[in-house]
């Protein structure tokens, strides 16, 4: 099984930042966070770890942590990865029957 992790597409970096209350926290810009996150990927493949990217769109992360009662911050983007990321991995491995 693989581990998750918040992804982001380059149109969406900047106003990541902007909505996490820990933005200041991301890299300042989307190469160098890109750079950083590749590299943490082929990292943790060396030590036997697959993470597998969970694209985080904005508003749908706004409307997640809203129905938690979570603030926007590290903590929320990695459950959000988390629970995203296990739906998607069931709806994979079984997907819809052909009538």
């Amino acid at each position: 099984m693989a581990d998750f992790a918040a992804w982001f597409r380059r149109e969406d970096y900047d106003r990541i930042r902007e909505i996490m209350e820990d933005g200041e926290r991301l890299p300042p810009s989307f190469d160098h966070w890109e750079q950083l996150a590749k590299s943490q990927v082929e990292t943790a493949k060396r030590g036997g770890i697959i993470i597998k990217p969970v694209m985080l769109d904005p508003d749908k992360f706004i409307a997640f942590c809203r129905a938690k009662k979570m603030r926007l911050d590290g903590p929320a983007r990695a459950k959000f990865a988390v629970d995203r990321g296990l739906a998607e991995s069931t709806n994979d491995a079984n997907p819809p029957s052909s009538p």
